[in-house]
Protein backbone atom coordinates (compact mmCIF):
# COMPACT_ATOMS: atom_id res chain seq x y z
CA UNK A 1 0.00 0.00 0.00
CA UNK A 2 1.50 3.34 -0.99
CA UNK A 3 1.89 6.23 1.44
CA UNK A 4 -0.84 8.39 -0.14
CA UNK A 5 -3.43 5.62 0.05
CA UNK A 6 -2.45 4.75 3.62
CA UNK A 7 -2.65 8.44 4.63
CA UNK A 8 -6.05 8.79 2.99
CA UNK A 9 -7.45 5.70 4.73
CA UNK A 10 -6.04 6.93 8.05
CA UNK A 11 -7.68 10.31 7.45
CA UNK A 12 -11.04 8.69 6.64
CA UNK A 13 -10.85 6.54 9.79
CA UNK A 14 -9.88 9.55 11.90
CA UNK A 15 -12.86 11.54 10.61
CA UNK A 16 -15.26 8.63 11.35
CA UNK A 17 -16.30 8.30 7.70
CA UNK A 18 -17.59 5.03 6.33
CA UNK A 19 -15.85 3.54 3.31
CA UNK A 20 -18.82 1.28 2.52
CA UNK A 21 -21.40 3.96 1.81
CA UNK A 22 -21.24 7.23 -0.14
CA UNK A 23 -20.21 10.20 1.93
CA UNK A 24 -19.00 13.71 1.32
CA UNK A 25 -16.18 15.79 2.61
CA UNK A 26 -17.15 18.77 4.74
CA UNK A 27 -16.19 22.27 3.67
CA UNK A 28 -13.44 22.21 6.29
CA UNK A 29 -12.08 18.97 4.78
CA UNK A 30 -12.39 20.38 1.26
CA UNK A 31 -10.23 23.32 2.28
CA UNK A 32 -7.60 20.86 3.54
CA UNK A 33 -7.50 19.12 0.14
CA UNK A 34 -7.61 22.37 -1.89
CA UNK A 35 -11.17 21.95 -3.19
CA UNK A 36 -13.69 24.77 -3.42
CA UNK A 37 -16.19 24.74 -0.53
CA UNK A 38 -19.89 24.15 -1.19
CA UNK A 39 -21.65 27.50 -1.25
CA UNK A 40 -25.07 28.11 0.29
CA UNK A 41 -26.79 28.78 -3.04
CA UNK A 42 -25.66 25.55 -4.69
CA UNK A 43 -28.18 22.76 -5.14
CA UNK A 44 -27.18 19.10 -4.75
CA UNK A 45 -28.66 16.81 -7.38
CA UNK A 46 -27.96 13.04 -7.45
CA UNK A 47 -27.71 12.00 -11.11
CA UNK A 48 -27.29 8.29 -10.34
CA UNK A 49 -26.55 6.19 -7.24
CA UNK A 50 -22.83 6.82 -7.84
CA UNK A 51 -22.71 10.36 -9.26
CA UNK A 52 -23.80 13.63 -7.65
CA UNK A 53 -23.61 17.11 -9.15
CA UNK A 54 -23.80 20.52 -7.53
CA UNK A 55 -25.55 23.24 -9.52
CA UNK A 56 -25.21 27.01 -9.24
CA UNK A 57 -28.40 27.97 -11.04
CA UNK A 58 -28.00 26.18 -14.42
CA UNK A 59 -24.24 25.65 -14.17
CA UNK A 60 -22.66 22.45 -12.85
CA UNK A 61 -19.86 23.54 -10.51
CA UNK A 62 -18.87 20.33 -8.72
CA UNK A 63 -19.09 16.60 -9.44
CA UNK A 64 -18.72 13.75 -6.96
CA UNK A 65 -18.26 10.22 -8.29
CA UNK A 66 -18.37 7.19 -5.95
CA UNK A 67 -17.69 4.59 -8.66
CA UNK A 68 -14.18 3.45 -7.57
CA UNK A 69 -13.96 5.10 -4.17
CA UNK A 70 -14.29 8.86 -3.92
CA UNK A 71 -13.63 11.37 -6.69
CA UNK A 72 -14.56 15.02 -6.32
CA UNK A 73 -13.67 17.78 -8.72
CA UNK A 74 -14.57 21.37 -9.43
CA UNK A 75 -15.83 22.20 -12.90
CA UNK A 76 -17.77 24.74 -14.93
CA UNK A 77 -20.36 23.15 -17.23
CA UNK A 78 -23.21 25.28 -18.52
CA UNK A 79 -26.61 23.68 -19.09
CA UNK A 80 -30.03 24.63 -20.40
CA UNK A 81 -32.53 24.11 -17.57
CA UNK A 82 -30.34 21.26 -16.25
CA UNK A 83 -31.48 19.09 -19.17
CA UNK A 84 -29.01 19.88 -21.98
CA UNK A 85 -25.25 20.42 -21.88
CA UNK A 86 -24.17 23.54 -23.75
CA UNK A 87 -21.27 23.16 -26.20
CA UNK A 88 -17.86 24.62 -25.29
CA UNK A 89 -17.38 26.10 -28.80
CA UNK A 90 -19.66 27.68 -31.38
CA UNK A 91 -19.17 24.66 -33.67
CA UNK A 92 -20.49 22.20 -31.10
CA UNK A 93 -24.07 21.22 -30.47
CA UNK A 94 -26.01 20.85 -27.26
CA UNK A 95 -26.39 17.33 -25.87
CA UNK A 96 -28.86 15.81 -23.46
CA UNK A 97 -27.41 15.64 -19.94
CA UNK A 98 -26.43 12.09 -18.99
CA UNK A 99 -23.96 10.68 -16.50
CA UNK A 100 -21.75 9.15 -19.19
CA UNK A 101 -21.52 12.42 -21.15
CA UNK A 102 -20.95 14.40 -17.98
CA UNK A 103 -18.06 12.22 -16.82
CA UNK A 104 -16.31 12.59 -20.20
CA UNK A 105 -15.94 16.35 -19.62
CA UNK A 106 -12.73 17.32 -17.84
CA UNK A 107 -12.83 19.34 -14.66
CA UNK A 108 -11.82 22.98 -14.55
CA UNK A 109 -10.14 23.07 -11.15
CA UNK A 110 -8.81 20.94 -8.35
CA UNK A 111 -9.51 17.20 -8.25
CA UNK A 112 -9.34 14.93 -5.21
CA UNK A 113 -9.63 11.15 -5.34
CA UNK A 114 -9.21 8.28 -2.95
CA UNK A 115 -9.61 4.60 -3.74
CA UNK A 116 -10.70 1.86 -1.39
CA UNK A 117 -9.83 -0.91 -3.84
CA UNK A 118 -6.48 -2.66 -3.43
Amino acid sequence: MNICKRSFLYYIAKMNLSVDSPYELSNKQRKYFGLLPIENGWEKLPLSPKVTAYFDRNRIVKIINYDWGYLEYDTIIDTIDRVFLLPKTSRGKQQKLSVSKLLKIKGAGIQFSGSFHG
